[in-house]
């Protein structure tokens, strides 16, 4: 297809419908938490305003929701059973069947040439894009950047308050309507144009194909694969994560690449394509450079006002940036006024990934018997000779040199000296510690707790709570959160070897045994994210706002349940969950995971602290009565669900046979 094509008014259209429908989809998740009190009570979003904005302009090119025509709407398709192998009717998405009856209802309108207010406002948008486009004298404006608070900050963010510190937050850029479908049309074409020419290491951002698709779930499967195909030797693992990647990217020697990339490509499509879409790829470029349009923003005490956490306090923010190796490397010395950065957040920055790193995946590709693959800046390569696995590492670090690209440095050492450490003779028993303490005599005689613990046991070491690992010589919490390091082998845990178990990529845990985990932080996002949906319900029926309640105690819990079931496990029910194929869920985004102690436990624990959670709404709000159909979802009746809503189950259980 032409890039014309992509960008025709039926394509336009269709992506209109998309975003009209992705923000009722959110508007209506805001409005459950809303619903909970009084319209004056309802909670406002520091970001609202950006979304109001879109919201409006879609109102005027869109037919409003009474307008719609939902006769002879699909309410189900044929599809194939993976598990059973047979045909069966599924039930549409109702987001994939508001998007059809949407479309069709503005197709129809056109057919009968009727004469709606939208149908004028529409007919402009859409030229004035096709105009833009055909003619290059479009113009993308600089996003609007929103801080949002890393997942290592949120933790942190009550003590950040008390202190008066600084929290690192993400700049994530949002686009005007119009300049969002040009972006992402333009991106789409472009992906498609240029995925012959990258590699099979590369498993982000790519086009969507009939055979297997490239994503971090195939990542896994071939880490498991190289690893079975080279069971009786040793395997030496490296791993490389790039410092700040999108803050840091090169104008000009990314546009250079690209400019590359299209002269391959030039026999697929005609010179018009190639000329438009160079032209919007060169305008996304302009429209954001990090220092100007971010690090700007940092000082700026009305900005960070407009932005609240959910206590309704303004952030008090800061956006890490690595300014001190940027002012020393020898390049930016010579070239001081370098356009660098590209916005988090727009369509085309997935695309930039690729083209920058390209010649990596090249030149490593070179390298006989290397395992290597790249899941956007982050890395992980694999060899069984330990020399030519630092010969990758010495080749991929002097590539991102010349990409001018800066990787976290490669740490060799990958634990430390415990400095609480002490044998278990060395430690006195907790019961001799509380007993001491709970004797008020210690009060009368005035004498400190630690020197009379000395003066009776010269030779023992007290007990420290924080020293959870008193009895281990070694720490490998430095091997943990190194983010680049190699190489290592990969094998059972030997310190003097230099062997490690476990290798960590894009949120898995994998052993030399083939035993898949989830990664730590992984686990505790899920856990913190099912906090947050009881958080927020308890703050809307504070008690500022209890006496403004408009809902009932047990419907507040039943929205609650429905709401951690759905991100869990996804939309299912008593009569289909053992066949149900969990779909827009976390289990679906953790389907590489196999059965195995480490994951029992984990996922056991996800299905404790959901359940915990529950039980501290349920004993804060109080519970009702219920009778009828709303018995099904009673408190006292949910625990003997049991496995229907299960992690535990939906992950392993249903996968494996266990």
């Amino acid at each position: 297809m032409e890039f014309k094509e992509y960008y025709s008014r039926e394509s336009i259209i269709k992506y209109l419908c998309k975003i009209r429908i992705s923000y009722s989809s959110k508007r209506h998740k805001k409005q459950l938490l809303n619903n909970l009190v009084h319209k004056d009570n309802h909670l406002k979003k520091s970001n609202d305003y950006y979304d109001e904005e879109i919201i409006k302009q879609l109102n005027l090119l869109l037919p409003s929701r009474r307008q719609w025509l939902t006769h002879n709407s699909k309410t189900h398709i044929k599809c194939k059973n993976i598990v059973t192998g047979k045909d069966e009717l599924k039930k549409i998405n109702t987001d994939d069947k508001n998007k059809q009856i949407l479309f069709h209802t503005i197709k129809r309108h056109e057919k009968n040439k009727s004469k709606y207010k939208y149908q004028l406002e529409l007919d402009k948008f859409i030229s004035e894009i096709e105009n833009g486009i055909d003619n290059c004298s479009y113009k993308i404006t600089t996003p609007n950047i929103i801080p949002e608070v890393k997942e290592t900050s949120k933790s942190k963010i009550k003590y950040n308050i008390q202190k008066n510190k600084k929290i690192e937050c993400r700049p994530i850029s949002r686009f005007l309507l119009m300049d969002r479908i040009v972006i992402s049309l333009s991106n789409k074409f472009l992906t498609n144009l240029l995925d012959n020419y990258f590699e099979d290491s590369a498993l982000a951002f790519r086009a969507k194909k009939n055979e297997e698709e490239k994503n971090h779930h195939l990542a896994i499967n071939k880490i498991i694969d190289f690893k079975l195909k080279n069971s009786s030797v040793d395997l030496f693992v490296a791993e490389c994560d790039i410092k700040k990647f999108y803050d840091t990217v090169n104008h000009d020697l990314c546009f250079n690449l690209f400019e590359n990339l299209l002269e391959k490509s030039q026999s697929n499509c005609n010179s018009t394509s190639i000329k438009n879409a160079k032209y919007i790829f060169k305008e996304y470029l302009n429209s954001y450079n990090f220092k100007d349009v971010v690090k700007s923003k940092e000082s700026e005490k009305s900005y960070w006002e407009q932005h609240l956490h959910p206590n309704k306090k303004p952030i008090n923010g800061k956006f890490p940036w690595i300014e001190k190796e940027i002012s020393q490397n020898d390049f930016y010395k010579k070239n001081i006024n370098q356009n660098i950065g590209v916005p988090q957040g727009g369509a085309l920055s997935g695309l930039i990934a690729n083209i920058m790193l390209d010649k990596a995946d090249k030149k490593l590709k070179l390298i006989s018997n290397l395992f290597y693959v790249r899941y956007c800046d982050d890395m992980i390569l694999m060899h069984t000779d330990e020399n030519s696995c630092k010969e990758a590492i010495n080749i991929y670090k002097a590539i991102l040199n010349d990409l001018l690209l800066f990787s976290h440095p490669f740490e060799s050492s990958f634990y430390t000296l415990n400095k609480n450490y002490s044998s278990k003779i060395n430690l006195i028993p907790i019961f001799i510690i509380n007993w001491f303490k709970n004797h008020s005599f210690l009060n009368q005689l005035n004498l400190k707790f630690d020197k009379l613990i000395k003066n009776i046991f010269p030779n023992y070491r007290i007990r420290k709570k924080k020293s959870y690992n008193l009895t281990f010589k070694h720490s490998l919490k430095k091997f943990w959160n190194c983010k680049s390091k190699g190489p290592y082998r990969w094998g059972k845990l030997n310190i003097e070897n230099n062997t490690f178990p476990w290798i960590g990529f894009v949120g898995y845990e994998i052993d030399y045994n083939g035993n898949i985990r989830i990664r730590k932080r992984s686990l505790k996002k899920e856990i913190d994210k099912q906090k947050r949906v009881i958080t927020n319900i308890l703050i809307r029926i504070s008690k500022e706002n209890f006496r403004h309640k408009t809902s009932r105690n047990n419907a507040i819990y039943r929205s609650a349940l429905e709401k951690l079931n759905g991100m869990s496990v996804g939309r299912v029910r008593p009569y289909n969950y053992k066949l149900i194929e969990n779909k827009i869920c976390w289990v679906d985004g953790f389907r590489s995971l196999n059965f195995n102690k480490y994951s029992k436990i984990q996922l056991k624990k996800l299905d404790r602290h959901k359940y915990k959670f529950l039980n501290t709404l349920r004993h804060k709000i109080g519970v009702e009565k219920v009778e009828g159909t709303e018995a099904e979802f009673d408190t006292k009746n949910i625990y003997k669900l049991g496995k229907m809503f299960s992690y535990f189950f939906h992950a392993a259980e249903k996968k494996h046979n266990v």
